[in-house]
């Protein structure tokens, strides 16, 4: 994972504090996401887990539109 998909994943997720929300949701600290998008790679492992994270949520945000009657 580069950089730009973990910004386009993380602010999709989190919004504008998204390194914050994302670090606490890993157990990271903001300035350990900082450093990921400023090297421009994240650690196999946090790229599964963040993909993994962004999967989950579009799963609950899909149930809940389904349950609301929601049209996507």
């Amino acid at each position: 994972m580069d950089s730009a998909e973990l910004i386009s994943l993380g602010s999709a997720m989190f919004g504008r504090r998204w390194r914050v929300d994302l670090g606490r949701h890993l157990g990271v600290s903001r300035v350990a996401v900082h450093k990921w998008v400023h090297k421009g790679v994240v650690p196999d492992t946090r790229a599964d887990e963040v993909r993994a994270l962004f999967a989950q949520r579009l799963k609950l945000m899909q149930t809940v539109a389904q349950e609301n009657h929601i049209v996507l």
